[in-house]
C-alpha cells in the first residue's frame, strides 16, 4: 500500500511539473497579449531621412510605454502608394498612420498652408515655438471630425535657393530667373512678386528640366538638395531660408478612438520622443549636407539680402488670408 500510494504521488507530481512546463512554452510574453498593430508610412520620404529616422524612435518608445500593447509596423517611400493616397488611406482607416509635407494635409484644413507661407519665419526656433504651442493646437482643431487627428510636426526643413546662372546675393538677382517651385498658389504667387518665372514642375521631372534647360533654379532644403543631387548641375546656391515645411504627423480617427486611454498616452508621450528625434537628425542631415554641397564646388551664399523678398511676403500673406482666413496668420505673428 505504501509503496503504490508513493507511486502516485511521484507520478502526479511529473504531471504538475510537465504541465508547468507546457503553460511556460505556451505563455505569451508580459504585456503582449492583444497586441494592437499599427500602420505607420512615410509619406514617401526615405528610411534614411530625418522623418525615417523619427519613425523608428515612435515605433522603439511606444512600444515601451505601451508595455508592448502597440507594435509599429514602419514603411517607408512608397511601400503604400503615392503621398496623396497614403494620407487618404488613413484618412478612411485603412492605414494607421502618416507622416507627410504639410500641403498634403492642407486640402483636409487649407488653412494649415500658413505654416509655409514665404518668410513666416526666420529660424527652426521660431518655427517650433508656433507649432508646439498655441499656432499647432489651432492646426490641430481644423481636423476634427476629418478623419485625420494631428498628433504632432515633425520637419522636412526650410527651403533654400539654387541655380545654374548666378549667385544670387539679393531679390535683385531672382529677376527674371525661371524657377521651379512647389505646385501651390501661394509658392508661385511669391515667386512672381520677387521677380522670378516659377513654374510647377512635377518633383519626380526636376531633375531632368534643369539639365535641358526648360528651368534654371529650384528650391528645396538641403536634404533634397543632396538627396536629388541638384548641387551637380546648379553651381549656385543661397542660403534664403524663405519657407518652412512642417510634417505632420497623423493618426487615422478611427483607430486613436480604438485604442485605451493608457495607449493613447503612450502614443502620445512616444510622439514628443520622436518630434525631438526628427528634429536632432535634421540639424545633423543638414550640416552634412551643407559641406557635402560645398566640398562639390557650389558657389554657397550663406548670408543673402533678404530684406526685398522680406518686404514683398506680406503681399502673399494677404492673399492667403482672403481665401483661406486670417486666424492662423495672427496666432503665429503675434506668438
Amino acid at each position: 500500500m505504501k509503496k503504490s500510494l508513493s507511486f502516485m504521488m511521484v507520478l502526479s507530481l511529473i504531471l504538475v511539473m510537465f504541465t508547468g512546463c507546457m503553460g511556460e512554452d505556451s505563455e505569451e510574453p508580459a504585456g503582449t497579449s492583444g497586441a494592437v498593430e499599427l500602420s505607420f508610412t512615410s509619406g514617401g520620404m526615405t528610411e534614411s531621412s530625418q522623418n525615417g529616422y523619427a519613425m523608428s524612435v515612435f515605433a522603439d518608445k511606444v512600444e515601451e510605454y505601451s508595455n508592448g500593447s502597440i507594435k509599429v509596423n514602419l514603411f517607408y517611400d512608397t511601400q503604400l502608394g503615392d503621398t496623396a493616397s497614403q494620407v487618404q488611406s488613413v484618412k478612411q482607416g485603412t492605414i494607421d498612420m502618416v507622416t507627410a509635407g504639410i500641403s498634403y494635409f492642407s486640402t483636409y484644413a487649407p488653412e494649415i498652408e500658413a505654416f509655409q507661407l514665404p518668410f513666416m519665419f526666420s529660424t527652426y526656433d521660431e518655427a517650433h515655438v508656433a507649432v508646439d504651442g498655441e499656432a499647432g493646437e489651432y492646426a490641430k482643431e481644423q481636423f476634427e471630425g476629418t478623419g485625420l487627428k494631428l498628433l504632432s510636426f515633425w520637419d522636412i526643413g526650410f527651403r533654400h535657393l539654387t541655380n545654374s546662372e548666378h549667385a544670387v546675393e539679393s531679390m535683385a538677382d531672382v529677376a527674371g530667373l525661371k524657377l521651379r517651385t512647389l505646385p501651390s498658389t501661394y509658392q508661385v504667387a511669391a515667386w512672381e512678386s520677387f521677380g522670378a518665372l516659377p513654374t510647377a514642375i512635377d518633383y519626380s521631372e526636376l531633375y531632368q528640366s534643369l539639365q535641358t534647360g526648360l528651368v534654371v533654379g529650384q528650391e528645396n532644403p538641403i536634404s533634397e538638395i543632396v538627396t536629388m543631387k541638384f548641387y551637380e548641375i546648379q553651381p549656385y546656391m543661397s542660403m534664403t531660408y524663405h519657407c518652412y515645411t512642417p510634417s505632420p504627423v497623423a493618426i487615422s480617427e478611427a483607430t486613436w478612438n480604438e485604442l485605451t486611454a493608457e495607449q493613447q498616452e503612450a502614443v502620445e508621450k512616444a510622439m514628443a520622443d520622436a518630434t525631438a528625434a526628427c528634429r536632432e537628425k535634421l540639424t545633423e542631415i543638414e550640416a552634412e549636407g551643407l559641406q557635402q554641397i560645398e566640398e562639390s564646388g557650389v558657389e554657397v551664399v550663406m548670408e543673402p539680402d533678404l530684406s526685398g523678398f522680406q518686404e514683398k511676403a506680406p503681399e502673399t500673406w494677404e492673399m492667403f488670408t482672403a481665401d483661406c482666413g486670417d486666424t492662423l496668420v495672427k496666432i503665429i505673428t503675434e506668438s
